[in-house]
């Protein structure tokens, strides 16, 4: 539930390696490698950093205002 990767990871990978021929499966699979981290690993680590910064600076923001606030 934490990433849009599908939960049949593997399968496809090995379904493509299987079909290669075993001259071309290196290179293959470093294909597979940039897919993977391409359309999964990116796509969570930036909205998981998003994520952080929002939480952080939404934060921040309510402990000056509470802070400024309470000075008067």
């Amino acid at each position: 539930m934490v990433s849009h990767v599908p939960g049949g990871l593997g399968v496809f990978e090995t379904i493509m390696i299987a079909s290669f021929p075993p001259e071309a499966r290196p290179d293959l699979l470093t294909a597979l490698v940039c897919y993977r981290l391409c359309y999964g690993v990116l796509p969570l680590a930036v909205s998981l950093l998003s994520l952080g910064v929002f939480e952080f600076r939404r934060r921040h923001a309510g402990l000056l205002s509470s802070t400024a606030g309470s000075g008067e």
